[in-house]
């Protein structure tokens, strides 16, 4: 028995009472089909905003009004604060080696770093 995925374009052919559905976003092109052209490019715009960029701006730290960090920030002194920023210095180095994305976790570690240099910088 064979499955869909094993037919090749070519060999495919529909009922006969059936209209052809364009198979792929090329074909589509090919054929100006200015409806199936739009849904194609609606899902790469669709997939573009989907592109997370977890060490800047993670979405589940900024779904809210405020940062978490810049909460913790306002409400620890001078002293913990620069101590929560090396803890997660700390955090994502020892583990990186753990993970599954280690470069993203070094990133983390470095964003983390770069806060606490600038704090210090300007105290």
């Amino acid at each position: 028995m064979r499955m869909l995925m094993d037919y090749k374009p070519e060999e495919y052919e529909p009922e006969p009472n059936m209209k052809e559905v364009p198979y792929h976003h090329s074909k589509a092109v090919e054929q100006n089909d200015p409806i199936e052209d739009e849904h194609w490019k609606l899902l790469e715009v669709e997939a573009e905003k989907q592109t997370v960029d977890m060490v800047n701006s993670p979405p589940h730290y900024t779904n809210r009004k405020i940062e978490v960090i810049d909460v913790i920030e306002d409400t620890t002194t001078t002293e913990g604060y620069n101590g929560y920023l090396e803890g997660q210095v700390l955090r994502y180095v020892l583990r990186f080696k753990d993970k599954v994305n280690p470069l993203e976790d070094l990133k983390k570690a470095q964003w983390y770093l770069k806060r606490l240099i600038i704090k210090l910088e300007n105290e």
